[in-house]
């Protein structure tokens, strides 16, 4: 079964992606666009699969760019793969939307079939084992609609047949409970429905820490994040040696005015012989 893989991600910019790692916003940008290349590098690993970008902003990439547009996430999910469905038939791809920022570029895929299938995945599982992925398209054989969990209440998978307008319309987002209401939306609807494995989203720090443990036992491969990951930690080593450094200087000094405060007496180190105290001959 063919499929287009849609990566939906934020441009990255600093200060305003990965802000709740606790990292500089510098350092923030550079991991989440390591993300995006070690996700869009698995995907076109897959030989059944396209692979497009689904930005929030025009962005340059070696793989067709879809604009996710306004809305809350469903709308722009739907968007996407309502978009990505809609490659023609005849050997080459078609305009995706009467919008133009939604228009495929033939030139990166110009002997694609009509795909039977879309997947959404994000940019923050950059490391997302294969075996889920096809785990999903296996799926799909059998199944309308696939939802792989996230730790978190959300999901970090959905694969879709078909994708109705108002599909994902009125769900909580970003919250506990939003793979759950997913799958009971997906039902209500009449989708035959599979569960994946469960997986996690890198957002907060422990989930780096997650992460950064796989990837240094060699389970997971994401080379760019984890050349990133490498460059985090001497920051933050430099910072705290640093830090060290003046906490050291700032002891030295207190030190200092605290000796120059004593009474001159006290100062000295070798101690004088009493008053009447016979001296050696």
């Amino acid at each position: 079964m063919e499929a287009v893989i849609c990566v939906f991600a934020k441009q990255p910019i600093a200060g305003e992606v990965k802000t709740r790692l606790g990292l500089p916003p510098l350092l923030a940008a550079r991991l989440a666009q390591a993300f995006l290349d070690d996700t869009l590098s698995a995907m076109a690993a897959l030989p059944w699969a396209t692979v497009a970008l689904a930005s929030t902003a025009p962005a340059t990439a070696a793989v067709p760019v879809l604009l996710q547009g306004e809305g809350d996430l469903g709308a722009r999910i739907e968007r996407v793969l309502r978009a990505a469905l809609a490659l023609g038939a005849a050997g080459a791809p078609a305009r995706l939307s009467s919008s133009p920022e939604l228009a495929w570029d033939p030139n990166h895929s110009p002997a694609m079939r009509r795909p039977a299938a879309v997947i959404a995945i994000g940019a923050d599982a950059p490391a997302l084992p294969a075996r889920l992925l096809e785990s999903a398209r296996t799926a799909l054989h059998k199944y309308d609609a696939v939802l792989g969990p996230a730790d978190d209440g959300g999901f970090y998978l959905l694969a879709l047949r078909a994708c109705p307008p108002g599909l994902l319309d009125g769900l909580p987002w970003s919250a506990p409970q939003t793979c759950a209401r997913t799958l009971l939306r997906l039902r209500e609807r009449g989708y035959r429905t599979a569960l994946l494995e469960p997986w996690f989203d890198v957002d907060r720090p422990e989930d780096l820490t997650r992460l950064e443990a796989l990837l240094r036992a060699g389970t997971l491969s994401a080379p760019r994040t984890k050349a990133v990951l490498a460059e985090v930690r001497a920051a933050e080593l430099s910072v705290a040696e640093r830090a060290a450094e003046l906490r050291a200087a700032e002891l030295r000094a207190a030190g200092s005015q605290a000796a120059d405060l004593l009474p001159a007496g006290r100062q000295t180190a070798r101690a004088e012989p009493g008053a009447g105290a016979e001296r050696p001959r």
